[in-house]
């Protein structure tokens, strides 16, 4: 069997295999007993915080063993696939597109009649916490720069293992033959599918556990993966996408409470989530047009993918 694809096949059943075996083993029992919004107890939500950033490595587990498969030395390996600098202005760019997202829903909301409300004031509803004497709209500015600190730091961090993992080795691999859209599109259902036992059990779409979450929830990592891919790109490395990636962990519940209704039709995991983050990923491939951006691997010095035209 060809080296490479017997690679992506170790990186693919590393990656699905340990993952969906916590699941079933940590994750699923633990939002079985609570659910992560009311969690029946602190433990509880820090367990499974614990072993949900532990499942987000599994990819990179793949990783490592695909290059031990792929004969690269681990340094050169991670570094090829985008464990690098790269441009550091995409960095604020993936930082900004989750928020991005946010305010496109909102006017989308707006022009198509959605009940828009304060997620300041739903959150205190849900945790039973007096606001006080604090303005709601301060409470809102306050919710985003934590949210903007979480999610360039230690969501960033965990979302590395999946980056590496997705838009890291498996964009690099299937980007020379197929081109990074149409490999994009793959890399999302996988994605998706990768989250299947969670999104089964109702996590994301507590009224929808079934193929109709499963299937929007994977149209979204689409369009995720189309714009991850985008900045992995762009930056030349694999850090600012995971900063977006970190950045919509971090801002997600967020977005879910400043729309009433089900979240198969709101934001950021539904419909109106959907067509915001299409629009981000247009305006994006419109500013790419016409630029020869391309995955760059280096090993031993010689750059593998010399004529990948995106």
């Amino acid at each position: 069997m060809n080296r490479r694809i017997l690679a992506l096949i170790v990186f693919l059943l590393i990656a699905f295999g340990l993952a969906y075996l916590l699941d079933y083993l940590v994750l699923i029992p633990i939002l079985k007993s609570s659910t992560i919004q009311r969690p029946s107890a602190w433990s509880t939500g820090l367990w499974f915080l614990v072993f949900g950033i532990i499942r987000m490595y599994t990819p990179f587990l793949g990783v490592i063993v695909a290059l031990f498969i792929l004969g690269y030395r681990l340094k050169r390996g991670l570094i090829g696939y985008g464990l690098r600098g790269g441009r550091a202005e995409y960095i604020l760019v993936g930082m900004a597109i989750p928020y991005a997202i946010y305010l496109v829903s909102l006017a989308y909301g707006l022009l198509l009649g959605y009940q828009i409300v304060n997620p300041a004031a739903m959150i205190s509803k849900i945790q039973n916490i007096e606001l006080g004497e604090m303005d709601p709209n301060m409470m809102i500015v306050l919710m985003l720069l934590s949210a903007v600190f979480n999610g360039s730091t230690i969501n960033a961090l965990a979302a590395l293992g999946e980056e590496m993992g997705w838009r890291g080795f498996l964009l690099g691999e299937l980007g020379e033959k197929l081109g990074m859209y149409f490999s994009a599109i793959i890399i999302g259902v996988i994605w998706g599918l990768w989250h299947a036992p969670l999104i089964l059990v109702g996590y994301n779409y507590p009224h929808h556990p079934d193929l109709i979450g499963l299937s929007m929830f994977t149209l979204i990592c689409i369009v995720w993966s189309i714009i991850l891919s985008q900045l992995r790109v762009l930056g030349r490395s694999v850090i600012p996408s995971s900063i977006m990636h970190g950045n919509i962990n971090a801002v997600a519940g967020m977005i879910l409470l400043s729309f009433k209704g089900d979240e198969i039709y709101t934001s950021p995991v539904g419909l109106l989530g959907l067509v915001a983050s299409a629009t981000i990923a247009l305006l994006i491939a419109l500013y790419m047009r016409g630029k020869n951006y391309r995955v760059e691997f280096y090993e031993k010095g010689e750059e593998v993918f010399d004529n990948v035209e995106y």
